[in-house]
C-alpha cells in the first residue's frame, strides 16, 4: 500500500497543483496522499504557504478529498518549521521540522 504524507504543491515550494498531485498518485497506485506545504516563515516568506491562503488551501484540498474519495485517501497537512508563526488548526496533520540554525546575528 502505497502512501506519503510529505508532499508540497504550488501554494508553497512544489511545482504541481494538488489535484495534478492527486491525480499522479491515483495513476502510481497510492491508496493516500497528504500535502503538506511549507508553513509561513517570518525570515523566508517567498517558498511557503503564507497563513492569509491557509483558509484557501484548506477549502481546496476539502474539495478535492470529496471528489476524489472513492480512489484515494487525501489528507490536509502542513509542515510547522521551528520558525513559523504560529500553529494553526484546521489541519489533519503536523510535520515537524527545522529547516534553519541561525547562529549569531
Amino acid at each position: 500500500m502505497l502512501t506519503n504524507y510529505h508532499t508540497h504543491t504550488t501554494f508553497c515550494d512544489g511545482k504541481n497543483t494538488p489535484e495534478e498531485m492527486i491525480l499522479g498518485a491515483i495513476d502510481r497506485g497510492f491508496c493516500a496522499l497528504g500535502i503538506s506545504d511549507h508553513s509561513e516563515v517570518w525570515f523566508q516568506p517567498e517558498y511557503c504557504l503564507l497563513e492569509a491562503r491557509y483558509g484557501e488551501y484548506q477549502a481546496q484540498l476539502s474539495e478535492l478529498k470529496k471528489q476524489y474519495e472513492d480512489k484515494i485517501d487525501v489528507f490536509c497537512g502542513i509542515e510547522l518549521d521551528y520558525d513559523s508563526k504560529k500553529i494553526s488548526s484546521g489541519f489533519d496533520y503536523t510535520i515537524a521540522s527545522v529547516h534553519y540554525i541561525f547562529v549569531g546575528d
